[in-house]
């Protein structure tokens, strides 16, 4: 999934102090006002708001360094914690539903609660979910795995026009999308290549 960049995390971008070389009022045009058009006039307070928007980013990115890490001290054992509460419930949910006392419909919103979770973590890397997730889905990690696979699959093969190969791993989501990718850059790469060669003058 694409997230959204964490601005205080360590890995957020550096912002240096503007300087003249990179400002965008080095671009305006050194013609009295009197002579400039409408359009070059635009164009100059254009400039002037780039200038200030990008005042007003380093502003902001100075403030986020100054609290990145009170962020990391207080998020992250909350973050820990909830992980934690997320494995208790698991746990929990797990014993309860080899005990009596629960109807059809609630072993089968305990069963959606438990796997979704394990679904949940499992993604943060906790090897130990997939075989409690597998014990109580009637739907095996590897079954939805490859489910997604061919999903994922069949929407390439849809953009592409055609079938992809099987001459390389396609075994998993992230194979079948990066392989995809790499045809549609080629199929663009042959298709502006062929309006190159027939345009006039090529």
């Amino acid at each position: 999934m694409h997230h959204q960049p964490d601005l205080f995390s360590d890995g957020a971008p550096k912002i240096h102090q503007q300087t003249a070389v990179n400002s965008a009022t080095a671009l305006k045009l050194a013609v009295q006002d009197a002579r400039l058009s409408p359009a070059q006039q635009c164009f100059n307070r254009l400039l002037e708001r780039i200038d200030k928007l990008k005042g007003q980013f380093a502003e902001m990115q100075v403030i986020c360094d100054a609290h990145r890490s009170v962020y990391h001290q207080a998020l992250t054992p909350l973050r820990e914690r909830h992980w934690q509460c997320m494995r208790d419930m698991v746990f929990f949910l797990d014993g309860r539903l080899q005990r009596n006392g629960l109807n059809v419909k609630q072993k089968h919103t305990a069963t959606d609660i438990l796997c979704n979770l394990c679904m949940q973590l499992i993604a943060q890397g906790d090897e130990e979910m997939k075989s409690l997730h597998d014990k109580h889905s009637s739907v095996s990690l590897a079954q939805k795995e490859q489910a997604a696979v061919m999903d994922m699959r069949d929407m390439i093969e849809d953009i592409l026009g055609e079938p992809l190969t099987d001459d390389e791993s396609l075994e998993i989501v992230q194979d079948v999308l990066r392989t995809g990718m790499e045809r549609l850059r080629e199929a663009k790469a042959a298709e502006q290549e062929t309006c190159q060669q027939a345009s006039p003058g090529s």
